[in-house]
């Protein structure tokens, strides 16, 4: 017999009863505040899909995978907008967005995966700028499509805005923002069958305050000490929120950095007392208000600072205008690359009164110039400042080649004091040039490289467009010589120094050609001077220097002090019938014969020299025009008269 106890056996009931219906309803109180999501997986067959792992992102640690006939059920996800995240390793990750009521069971009777292959629906979504009140949206899309951004300050979201028009890639301003807030977006679209696509969620902060506007302009003054910027600025249009404005330096290619320490109060100037010299960089000037929010930059143009290049650097078309205002100098091993569309404007003082020419801003290269334009956007070097005379700047001077070849291709220079362009190294490369508005074009010295000035262009040269000094092999082609004093001048003291004119136009107000040459050849050109071409002494005398299939326009077509030239096919002119004579030699110890030429409009055709036979004295009716062309008109009969019984002078058929 057992003895049963009743103060005992009381409570053990209840406790038993309590533990029963602890297990019915569950431990401690459910969450009335959700639902469920029941779904079906197809693919574009619509075919289950298996196996797929699906989730909220508001409830991660619910996870569940879809079955045999693709259907899967999601429990107790949190009442409303749910970003439901399908991932299967055979198909691209789902982002669905689905409503969820409270107590209920939300159906969608399929959703639609791509295969992994497919492109994002929705993707690169990035924050742009953010002010106080807008804020910059970019995304991509797999095809065009208008999409809603949905936005507010919970992942509630609540407010909502529409694009257009449909395209793949996507830009929207929201506008009308809080100061100081924190705001959630995320980016939706529809597809054809309405079925909701969304991105993740995403957020961004607007600044504090309304910015104030930024200062209207500023300047950097002129530079007159080492390592001393000064700025100067106005204020903005509208300052009534202006506390003071903050400096801020960028070295080129590098971040900005701000140089004041407290706010600048009550002063819109500023000097930068530790600026870093032998660069190129910009100074920007920021207002700020009493919050310590601060306005867009106003920005400098970029500057080179005094001082030696320190490294490789690349200028820009977007860098321009670059201002010069004292001379920039290239040292041994570093490269200066200028990109096509660059603009350098140039001062008309030099602020250090440095290097060879103390007033005026010169380039001295003694590493490499790399100037890289294009005949559709050339590089420009202009003035800065001043009237534009002729005498403004001091030029690009090239003096060395040991550590890099500078090439100079499709710049324009103008005003220019002495020579545009100096070559003083061993090799260069040119091409595409124009120099107008300078005392002189190009010289180049010493050069023991083969070098072709082509397509090159000079304009109101007052003394010498093309100065050849000593130089191994140059060769003018293809280029245009207009109103220079003299075209071409050349000095050698070696026969083996070689100098090649071809396919040129040059008119000279004084001589086209003139000076020394040792191995010279001038074929398919047209040269209209007073002078012609003035021979000085020509150091190679069987034959090397030749002149043929050349039209000349002047007072005196040829002139030859020394030696000996071979001339032939050339048309010699003088097309107001005022010429004096068609080609003087002045060497008495050989007297020449030249033939296969036309001399026409001259009193005395030849002088020292004999004419031969097989030249002629023929009007070469030129078609002329406006202006005047020199191409020979369809009834010249100089058109079968040169050795080949092919065309004479410039436009003929050269065989050199």
């Amino acid at each position: 017999m057992f003895r049963t106890d009743r103060k005992l056996y009381l409570p053990g009931m209840l406790f038993l009863v309590l533990l029963l219906t602890a297990l019915i309803t569950g431990c401690g109180s459910r969450d009335s505040n959700t639902g469920s999501l029941r779904a079906r997986l197809i693919d574009e067959k619509s075919n289950p899909i298996i196996n797929a792992k699906c989730f909220s992102l508001f409830a991660e640690d619910i996870t569940v995978y879809s079955g045999l006939d693709g259907t899967f059920r999601l429990y107790e996800l949190p009442a409303g907008l749910n970003n439901i995240i399908i991932q299967h390793s055979e198909y691209a990750t789902e982002q669905y967005q689905v409503e969820i009521k409270s107590d209920e069971e939300t159906v969608i009777d399929h959703i639609k995966l791509d295969k992994l292959n497919a492109s994002s629906r929705i993707s690169n979504v990035k924050i742009g700028n953010v002010s106080s009140t807008t804020a910059e949206i970019n995304w991509k899309t797999y095809k065009d499509l208008c999409c809603n951004i949905h936005y507010g300050t919970t992942t509630g979201y609540g407010t909502f805005v529409s694009e257009e028009r449909p395209t793949q890639t996507h830009y929207y301003l929201l506008k009308n923002l809080s100061p100081e807030t924190v705001y959630h977006f995320k980016v939706q679209y529809l597809d054809e069958v309405a079925n909701s696509y969304s991105s993740y969620d995403y957020t961004f902060r607007t600044t504090s305050g309304e910015a104030p506007g930024k200062p209207s302009s500023v300047t950097i003054e002129d530079l007159s000490k080492l390592g001393v910027v000064s700025l100067k600025w106005t204020a903005p249009e509208a300052a009534l929120s202006v506390a003071g404005y903050n400096i801020y330096r960028q070295v080129k290619d590098e971040n900005w950095i701000r140089v004041n320490g407290n706010v600048i109060v009550g002063s819109k100037t500023f000097t930068d007392i530790e600026a870093v010299t032998g660069v190129f960089c910009r100074y920007a000037v920021v207002a700020v208000n009493n919050l310590g929010a601060e306005s867009e930059k106003t920005i400098t143009d970029l500057t080179f600072i005094p001082g030696v290049v320190k490294n490789n650097i690349t200028i820009k078309k977007s860098d321009s205008p670059v201002k010069i205002t004292a001379d920039l100098i290239i040292p041994m091993g570093v490269n200066m690359i200028v990109e096509a569309g660059s603009e350098f404007q140039v001062s008309e003082n030099d602020s250090f009164k440095a290097g060879s020419d103390i007033d005026r801003v010169e380039i001295l290269v003694h590493g490499a110039l790399t100037v890289n334009g294009t005949e559709e956007e050339p590089v420009i070097f202009s003035p800065l400042d001043g009237s534009g005379r002729r005498e403004h700047w001091a030029g690009i001077n090239v003096l060395s080649s040991q550590t890099g070849i500078s090439a100079i291709r499709n710049a324009h220079i103008f005003g220019c004091s002495g020579y545009s362009v100096n070559i003083n190294s061993r090799n260069v490369a040119i091409s595409g040039l124009t120099i107008k508005h300078s005392v002189g074009g190009i010289r180049l010295e010493n050069v023991k490289e083969r070098v072709d000035i082509s397509k090159c262009t000079f304009d109101d040269i007052a003394s010498v467009a093309v100065s050849i000094n000593n130089c191994s092999q140059i060769v003018l082609v293809d280029s245009n010589i207009t109103n220079a004093y003299i075209g071409v001048e050349n000095f050698t003291d070696t026969y083996l120094n070689q100098t090649t004119v071809r396919n040129t136009d040059i008119y000279a107000q004084n001589t086209g050609i003139k000076g020394t040459f040792g191995y010279s050849t001038i074929v398919n050109t047209l040269i209209v001077s007073p002078n012609g071409i003035n021979y000085d002494k020509i150091l190679k005398i069987d034959g090397g220097n030749v002149l043929d299939h050349n039209t000349i326009d002047a007072t005196n077509a040829v002139v030859i002090d020394t030696g000996v030239l071979n001339i032939k096919n050339n048309i010699f002119v003088n097309t107001k019938n005022l010429g004096n004579v068609g080609i003087t030699y002045n060497d008495s110890l050989n007297i020449p014969t030249y033939i296969k030429n036309d001399i026409y409009g001259f009193s005395t055709p030849n002088f020292g020299c004999l004419i031969g036979t097989d030249s002629i004295a023929l009007d070469p009716i030129f078609v002329g025009g406006s202006p005047y062309s020199y191409k020979l008109s369809n009834t010249s009969l100089l058109l079968i008269n040169d050795e080949f019984g092919l065309e004479l002078g410039r436009y003929g058929d050269s065989r050199l």
